[in-house]
This record gives C-alpha cells, sequence and structure tokens, in this order.
C-alpha cells in the first residue's frame, strides 16, 4: 500500500492559508508514519481559536474508515485503514481548503484468492494464473511489470508432426493477467507485481516454493555389428541402448512421466551402379511419446541389401525424461537429457557383408530445463534417398 497525491502540492492559495506536503515518505515509511500534511496561513495572519478544523472523507463506496485528525492544530498526521480515495479538509472562520489523497494498494490473485505476502508451495508443470488488481479502480497506469525469477513458459504442445514451446514475452508480464508454468525448481522465489499511477512506485509480492521431482536415469549400452541383412547397434537380446529412471516426486504432489527422443540421422548407400546415395533427416524419432514405461530400449539399424555395395550410418540421438504433474491445467516439463550415439560402415563381397568401422561413445545425461521442439517425424518407413 501507497500513500499518494494527484501531485505534491505546489503553493496552493485559497484566502487564509496554504497546503502543504510535509516530509515526503517511501511506501513502507508511509504505511508506518501515516500521511502529513501542513495548513499554512497566509502571510501576516494566524488560525484564530480552535482552527483549523480537519475533516477527512472517504470517497470510495464500501472504503474504511480512517482517523480524524484534531482540531487547532496546523500539521497533521492521518492513518489511512484502506485503499481509496480520500478528501482531506481544512476549514477556518471563513475558508476552506481541500486535498485529495489516493491510498493506492496493488494485490496479487491466484485463482481469484488473494495471495499478497503468503507462501506458496506449487511444482513444475503446474499452472500458475495470477492477477493484479490494483485499488482504488480507475487510475490511470503509467506502467505496469509483472517480475517472475525462474525458468518459465506459457506452454508446450507437443504431437506426432511437430512440438512448439510458446516463451514468456515482455507485453506478457505487463498485463493485468499472467498464466505460465514454471520449468525448473527452486525454493523461496519472490514474484512481483509493481505498477506506477501518478508518478508513484507501488508493488506487492508473493513468495513461491516451486517443487521439483528428484530423477535419475541409467543407461546401459550394447555393441555395433552387421550381418547377413542388417547394419545395427545392439539386438533383440542385448539392446543398443537401454534406459530406465527412479523418480521421486515431492510430497503433496503427483504426476506421471515419459521418454521422448528425437533423431540427427545421415545415412549413405553405394548403389551397385557406384552411385553414391544419401539420407539426412533431423525431428522426432517415429513416435510421440517414445514411451511411457519406467525403463525402454532403441535397437536402431538399417538394411543391407544386393542392390547395393557399401553403407553407412551416423545418427545421434537425444532422450527425454519428461514428468507431468496430476491435474486438469498441467503441461509437460523435462527433467533429464541424455545425448548419445552411433555410427557404422559396411560393404559387400559377393553375397557377404563386413562390418568395415564402427563407433559408439559413452552417451551422458544431465539435468535439463530445456524442452524438446520439433518440425517433422523422422521415420524409417519412409526414407528420402537423393543422389550425392
Amino acid at each position: 500500500m501507497i500513500l499518494a497525491g494527484p501531485n505534491p502540492p505546489k503553493s496552493e492559495h485559497l484566502k487564509e492559508k496554504i497546503f502543504q506536503l510535509l516530509s515526503p515518505k517511501t511506501p513502507s515509511e508511509a504505511i508506518a508514519d501515516g500521511f502529513r500534511l501542513k495548513a499554512v496561513p497566509n502571510s501576516g495572519t494566524t488560525f484564530p481559536g480552535n482552527f483549523p478544523h480537519w475533516t477527512v472523507q472517504n470517497m470510495s463506496p464500501g472504503g474504511l474508515p480512517v482517523s480524524q485528525p484534531k482540531d487547532g492544530t496546523n500539521i497533521v498526521t492521518i492513518v489511512f485503514n484502506g485503499p481509496g480515495q480520500y478528501l482531506v479538509k481544512a476549514k477556518t472562520l471563513n475558508s476552506e481548503k481541500t486535498f485529495t489523497v489516493y491510498v493506492i494498494k496493488v494485490d496479487i490473485k491466484m485463482n481469484g484468492n488473494v495471495i499478497s505476502d503468503t507462501t506458496t508451495d506449487v511444482i513444475v508443470g503446474e499452472a500458475i494464473d495470477l492477477e493484479s488488481e490494483v485499488k482504488p479502480t480507475g487510475l490511470a497506469f503509467e506502467s505496469k511489470q509483472c517480475r517472475i525469477p525462474g525458468v518459465r513458459v506459457k506452454d508446450w504442445v507437443a504431437s506426432l508432426s511437430s512440438a512448439t514451446l510458446i516463451s514468456v514475452q515482455p507485453p506478457d508480464l505487463q498485463a493485468s493477467t499472467i498464466k505460465y508454468y514454471w520449468v525448473d525448481g527452486g525454493d523461496g522465489r519472490v514474484v512481483e507485481y509493481e505498477v506506477i499511477v501518478g508518478g508513484i512506485y507501488c508493488k506487492s509480492e508473493v513468495t513461491f516454493e516451486v517443487k521439483s521431482p528428484a530423477s535419475t536415469v541409467t543407461v546401459v549400452t550394447g555393441s555395433v555389428a552387421a550381418d547377413s541383412s542388417r547394419l545395427h547397434y545392439g539386438n533383440t537380446a542385448i539392446p543398443g541402448i537401454s534406459f530406465s529412471h527412479t523418480i521421486t516426486v515431492p510430497a503433496g504432489f503427483s504426476g506421471s512421466t515419459q521418454w521422448v527422443q528425437l533423431v540427427n540421422l545421415l545415412r549413405r548407400r553405394k548403389l551397385n551402379n557406384g552411385t553414391w546415395q544419401r539420407w539426412a533427416a533431423i525431428g522426432l524419432d517415429s513416435s510421440y511419446p517414445y514411451d511411457t514405461s519406467i525403463s525402454t530400449v532403441d535397437v536402431p539399424g538399417t538394411l543391407l541389401l544386393s542392390i547395393y555395395l557399401e553403407k553407412t550410418v551416423n545418427e545421434s540421438f537425444e532422450m527425454y525424461l519428461m514428468f507431468k504433474p496430476s491435474g486438469t491445467d498441467t503441461i509437460w516439463v523435462p527433467l533429464k537429457r541424455t545425448g548419445w550415439s552411433w555410427s557404422g560402415s559396411a560393404s559387400r563381397n559377393g553375397s557377404v557383408w563386413t562390418l568395415d568401422s564402427s563407433s559408439n561413445p559413452a552417451p551422458t545425461t544431465s539435468d535439463t530445463t530445456s524442452h524438446p521442439v520439433w518440425t517433422r517425424n523422422v521415420s524409417g518407413q519412409n526414407p528420402e534417398w537423393v543422389d550425392e
């Protein structure tokens, strides 16, 4: 809450006196000490008897009462008990002067409830729907700004064909309402709404304890091989790569997990006539989600046929472990990212295929707050071979 006049008065003369605003204050000082006004008689005159008479009138319907200053003193301290528009009047024998005071208060609401100056527990992926309410209503704002720490997004929309991350933009932070989702956890996050009205700065804040699941991803890899029909990484007995996770959701919350995998592939083949062809693609690896089980595997490979002499593969992948809290308005957020790759080259002599070279570097897993995004689905059912 902050106390402010339309503008500090500048020698407002009316017969016997002028008003002066004493000791301009910060918002916290104004709340603690009240609002001080001084009635000053014209030069060469004094206030007679028990004058000036002071009154304070609340001009906001339904507003709270305020303290009434005592008569007979030219300096008063007025304590305002709530936001609104107030009319302060000083009256002498034959003149009076009025001064309008606006007591401005900013409240932060979440789902319609005032949460200013409170601490609220939430979890990553949960909708945070905030509204700023400024009292009294009808004031013209010079600026309004919401400050939100941490990694936050407006939405993440995914399908088999594409995934788009919608970021929070500067205009979103200047609106009276904002809806967002935290991607990363963190305690003691202070969200602020601040406004400037009539040159006066005022703000409100709320603290969020943003919880995030603790998770681990375990990865086991196989080996690259070539046989009579395929160049492949792993097999049905020992997959090229296996993933499993453990997850601990903070007390009071629940949710589900999914795996999402992106691929960047380059495959080349040499036809029997000596022509080289290639297939390069980047995007979602076949399905969304990749899996919803605790564990999953991948056994990538490519066919070795008699229509060509050589085949090479160079593929890299990003596997994401994602979490979505329970509820009707939640989104998927990434927890872990595992980067892995494999490559191999095979050649044919007669009807026999031989593995010429291979590589399968150790995968790397790390925490992440970056959502996977894609603009196409890379499926082995529709290779796009082009001549080099």
